[in-house]
């Protein structure tokens, strides 16, 4: 594989950290507290973009957002290439874990994380599934079985027998020519519905999302990295307690959020509809999964 070159914004990653932490409903104090630090300017540094979470405390971040790190961080450079060579890889060889332990400096780091993933691949080994793929059954499925389907449907040399009409060609031999142009038209459904269904493969996006996130960083500019130019003399009076505003706040901001807001929602019921009709399509046509 040819050498990938990345750059990691850490300015970009923070503010992307900081609408992943406003969507699930947190506060600096939750992070704070769920990390088990004393004080949360570690986490008003990671969101400034000062510096960058350490391996350890990515992956507890990743896991109280229940999202991947590569999801959480904004990266230039070949990144598409990245995602999608990470995506083909198709083994328990956890790039991003070992990036990110090169990152920190700490090559203890990699060891531990090369012997975590020798034992991933005795225990696919062993009995078909890893403690890593236990941790998020959904994100497994959703990585591993589309792309399945996906070479399942591209090097598939037979069709179930019920699809198509039957017929005795010229030589006398029962033949069925429109099975295989229907199995391919059904494979290639179930596979654009599952890649729908993932926020991450899905086709459609928010046509909002752009203004949304300049308009963050405008908010951000005007109030603090969580609006904390907006707190109350109330809110000042306990420094331990530390209340996040956001954009949906400030009246010029609201007909946008609004707006942003409906669109995901709607995304939203898009993608479950998919999910839905995917998984409907897979259980009707489960028992000939097989070639």
């Amino acid at each position: 594989m040819e050498p990938v070159y990345l750059s990691i914004q850490q300015e970009a990653t923070g503010k992307r950290m900081r609408q992943l932490i406003r969507e699930k409903g947190y506060s600096v104090r939750d992070i704070q507290e769920a990390m088990g630090f004393e004080s949360p300017q570690a986490v008003y540094k990671w969101l400034s973009g000062k510096c960058l979470p350490n391996l350890d405390n990515f992956l507890i971040l990743s896991r109280i957002l229940h999202t991947s790190m590569e999801d959480i961080l904004v990266v230039d450079g070949d990144i598409a290439v990245f995602r999608n060579e990470v995506r083909q890889m198709k083994s328990v060889w956890n790039r991003e874990d070992f990036y990110w332990a090169r990152i920190d400096g700490k090559l203890p780091g990699m060891i531990r994380m090369l012997c975590k993933d020798l034992k991933y691949c005795r225990q696919r080994i062993t009995r078909g599934y890893s403690d890593r793929d236990v941790r998020n059954i959904q994100k497994w499925f959703m990585d591993v079985v589309p792309d399945m389907l996906q070479q399942f449907r591209d090097t598939s040399r037979s069709s179930p027998g019920i699809l198509g009409e039957n017929y005795t060609n010229e030589q006398g031999i029962l033949a069925n020519d429109t099975c295989h142009e229907e199995w391919n038209r059904i494979l290639t459904e179930m596979l654009r519905l599952f890649r729908e269904a993932d926020e991450h493969t899905c086709q459609k996006k928010n046509p909002y999302g752009e203004e949304h996130s300049a308009m963050w960083s405008e908010f951000s500019e005007r109030f603090g990295l969580i609006g904390e130019k907006l707190r109350t003399e109330e809110e000042k009076k306990d420094p331990r307690w530390i209340r996040a505003h956001f954009p949906s706040e400030i009246p010029e901001y609201q007909e946008l959020d609004r707006l942003y807001w409906e669109e995901e929602k709607k995304l939203e019921t898009y993608r479950d509809e998919c999910k839905d009709k995917a998984f409907e399509m897979f259980s009707k046509w489960f028992w000939h999964l097989w070639d």
